[in-house]
Order: C-alpha cells, then structure tokens, then sequence
C-alpha cells in the first residue's frame, strides 16, 4: 500500500513539475545591466493573449513598481520601464506578475549606481558603447532562467520522496551478521 501511495504522489509531482515548465512566458531586454535612473527596454513572449502584467523590480533589500505592459494577441508585449534613481546598485529580477499575482516570467538584471549628472552627456554615452563588444548581439546576451521557483520546489520535494523511500526500504531490509 504504501508503495503505491508514493507511486501516486511521484507521478502528480512530475506532472506537476511538466505543467510548470510548459507555461514558458520569458521577458528578455537588450541590456544586460542598466544604471538606476535611465530606461531599460523590455520584450515579452508567449504571454496569454490581451494579459496584463504588472511589472516589478525585485531585489534583495527592496521592490520598485514599473508599471504595466499588456500582451498583444500573439502573446508578445514590449516596454520601456524607468528604473528608479534611488534604487541601490546590485542584482535584481524585473518580474512579470499577472493579476492573480503569480510570477508569469522574470528577467534578471544588474543595476548600476546612477552616474554623474549629464554634464557629460554625449562623452558617457560613448565611453559606455565603447566598453561593449561590437560582435555581440541581444540574443548572446539574454540569460533566461530555466524553471521557476515552484518548479524547483516540486524537483526537492521528489528528492525528498526518494529519499524517504530509501530510508523505508533499508528498514525493511533484514540485518545480515557476518
């Protein structure tokens, strides 16, 4: 019997695992970092048809609200968001929330500390482009997460199933003396 209850559960959370990773709505940009202040352009695949998502910057001490995008009927959406100026420099989530409030994508970025007041202007902007190698394009850029945190959840818990079984079938096992 109890062989069969954890064949059960086994196999609801691998189908579990499966619809999770199904639903793959991805937000890439073509800036891999951003300094707080300035606009960070977005783009969104494979979002439900005319679903609004309310976007967020996550980071470890702090969240920023950006704004809203909407999904064109092909699941598609881009956006220009405003990272804030007093956020502090580190490494963030731009995360899609849709209106139930589940995660649908996320894209991690770094933001940098805010740079001097445009005094310098066109001479910043070189300095950067040059810093940025002329060959890469967005798409060697873009670095996507494979599976979303209760994804993750779900492949510990059959670890810990597994482990369970294991320590079920070693009881089990007679004791043999040498």
């Amino acid at each position: 019997m109890t062989r069969r209850v954890v064949g059960r559960m086994a196999s609801l959370a691998l189908g579990a695992v499966i619809v999770a990773a199904v639903h793959g709505a991805v937000l890439r940009s073509s800036m891999g970092s951003v300094e707080a202040g300035q606009v960070l352009p977005l783009t969104g695949a494979d979002f439900h048809a005319g679903m609004t998502v309310s976007l967020v910057l996550v980071g470890v001490f702090e969240e920023h609200a950006l704004g809203e995008a909407t999904a064109n009927d092909g699941g598609d959406l881009t956006k220009e968001v405003l990272i804030p100026a007093h956020a502090r420099p580190g490494d963030y989530q731009v995360v899609a929330y849709e209106p139930g409030g589940a995660r649908a994508a996320a894209l991690d970025i770094a933001v940098l500390a805010a740079g001097p007041a445009s005094t310098a202007g066109q001479s910043h902007e070189v300095e950067h482009a040059e810093a940025e190698p002329s060959a890469a394009t967005a798409e060697e850029m873009t670095i996507e997460r494979s599976m979303s945190g209760s994804a993750w959840g779900l492949i510990g818990l059959m670890i810990g199933l597994a482990g369970g079984l294991g320590t079920v079938l070693l009881r089990r096992t007679p004791a043999t003396e040498a």
